[in-house]
């Protein structure tokens, strides 16, 4: 069904016409409408569905395409407006009534239904519950695919793919495993001279984490790079998280507090790379563990933080035989044992 959606990019034969030949123009219309209807009924079984699983993004992407095609249909812009104050962006959905009835008013001259006006007030005052509405899907006439309860899917992430195969840190990749699945921790930082490998470490522990096969799957809500090399200021550490996130933000509120707010519900694991520069900053990963008790922090730095949080992983570079092991192969371990020789093998 979604590489059905997928294909419909608009209205049917968009710009094509016959001269004087009315009953193409029929056709024409009636055949544009019933492929319209079928792409909104499909993307509304797609986006509910996703909304039942708890996938709220997925959900939220496919109602947004409803509301694109048309964006007068008051139950598609309901759906985005519930779909955002599940995913934490309760300004972004009270923002979305405003522009629903802007558009009802300037293309149908009407104000929303009770219905949404109701769901409006229950953002508003944070009343929205989690179930679904009661006037169901299939009570508006499209019955929905009851498919089977879907098993537990890796997590959302933006992690970059790695060209080269990982070598060697086993036992850094344990014990950041461990401390990363110890409720007791919450900020972990690697810590290292530049140079001694701390990216790629923390990348592929989070991509551990990520295909853990162990069907306790953490940081359901995601998992996400976060690179600050490029960054000149402490300021610009919220634009660039909310970036990472694909989070936008609205005027109503102060950026930090949007962000905040956004995610004081999520279970996620923030990786944090190149923190040295920005210790000034440092302040704000401390409101997001006091707010948002499901996200946790992986940090790279050639400084400790500094947080009362903090955990510290000390890193040096990888392993290298001495010359009195590569001499005596007796009794030293094989050199393509060594994680700084296997870089060569």
């Amino acid at each position: 069904m979604e590489q059905g959606v997928a294909l419909y990019r608009g209205a049917f034969l968009e710009g094509f016409s016959i001269a004087d030949s009315p009953a193409f123009e029929e056709w024409l219309l009636l055949r544009r409408e019933h492929l319209a209807r079928q792409a909104l009924d499909a993307l509304l079984r797609l986006s509910t569905y996703y909304q039942r699983a708890g996938a709220y993004e997925r959900a939220l992407a496919h109602a947004w395409r409803q509301v694109e095609l048309e964006p007068w249909h008051e139950e598609s812009q309901q759906q985005v407006m519930r779909l955002l104050a599940l995913n934490g962006q309760r300004s972004a959905a009270l923002a979305q009534y405003e522009t629903c009835r802007r558009l009802l008013r300037e293309e149908l001259d009407v104000e929303p239904t009770a219905e949404t006006t109701a769901l409006y007030q229950q953002i508003r005052t944070g009343d929205l519950s989690r179930d679904m509405p009661g006037l169901g899907v299939r009570d508006q006439g499209v019955d929905v695919i009851q498919s089977p309860t879907p098993g537990p899917q890796p997590p959302p992430h933006n992690l970059p793919l790695q060209l080269t195969p990982f070598v060697g840190r086993e036992t850094e990749l344990g014990q950041i495993a461990t401390r990363l699945t110890d409720p007791a921790c919450r900020l972990l930082t690697l810590v290292g001279p530049g140079g001694c490998g701390k990216t790629r470490l923390a990348l592929q522990a989070a991509q551990n984490l990520i295909e853990d096969a162990s069907g306790d799957i953490p940081f359901t809500q995601g998992v996400y790079f976060v690179p600050l090399v490029a960054l000149h200021s402490p300021e610009a550490l919220v634009p660039a998280i909310a970036d990472a996130l694909n989070f936008t933000f609205y005027r109503e509120a102060e950026p930090r507090q949007q962000l905040l707010d956004y995610l004081r519900e999520k279970e996620m694991l923030l990786l944090l790379d190149n923190f040295e520069h920005l210790l000034e900053g440092a302040t704000l990963l401390t409101d997001i563990l006091t707010v948002a008790p499901g996200v946790k922090l992986l940090v790279t730095s050639r400084e400790v933080l500094n947080l009362g949080q903090e955990w510290l992983l000390s890193l040096t570079g990888l392993p290298f035989p001495s010359r009195e092991d590569a001499i005596d192969q007796a009794v030293a371990m094989p050199l393509e044992a060594y994680g700084a020789v296997q870089l060569f093998v």
